[in-house]
């Protein structure tokens, strides 16, 4: 078999470090991490909706997951920034606000008066804002721009009205 001899002192040197990485190794696998898949698991809603797609006969790939109920984790966030909309009602700063929270990382949500009612031509201007957003992100120079509004909200709905100066 072997035919060089091996002193004692490599041998045992060998056994330790062997024995300490696979320690450590296996400590560091055993105990549940605070910021990865597990802890995903925990914190994944339960009840969700799925839209896939059913063109193939043997997979149905995935489009669209959704969660389909308020988060009960949210509910301090929810409390916080509905003692704040009454507040802004009492003080009279505000009539009606209505709040649409979704967090990006697991799908949580929640909503406060969902069901109000808004005047269309005064939600138009947030569809023109993301879209001017959405261009200074490859175009920062747009952002000296000033914009100019011509027509009335029943003549943007025929075409579009904004004009850059």
């Amino acid at each position: 078999m072997l035919k060089s001899k091996v002193p004692a002192y490599f041998l045992i040197i060998s056994i330790v470090l062997t024995a300490g990485i696979s320690y450590f190794a296996f400590r560091s696998t055993s105990q549940p991490s605070t910021g990865g898949p597990a802890s995903a698991l925990v914190s994944c809603p339960g009840a969700m909706e799925q839209i896939r797609l059913k063109d193939y006969e043997l997979t149905h790939p995935l489009i669209l997951t959704d969660v389909s109920q308020e988060s009960a984790a949210l509910g301090q966030i929810k409390e916080k920034i509905s003692s704040y909309i009454n507040q802004a009602k009492s003080s009279q700063q505000a009539d009606e606000i209505s709040v649409y929270f979704r967090r990006m990382n697991n799908g949580a949500w929640f909503t406060i008066n969902p069901n109000s009612s808004y005047n269309p031509a005064s939600m138009i201007k947030i569809v023109y804002l993301i879209t001017y957003l959405k261009e200074a992100e490859t175009n920062p120079s747009v952002m000296n721009k000033r914009i100019f509004f011509q027509n009335t909200f029943r003549q943007v709905i025929s075409k579009t009205s904004l004009i850059f100066v």
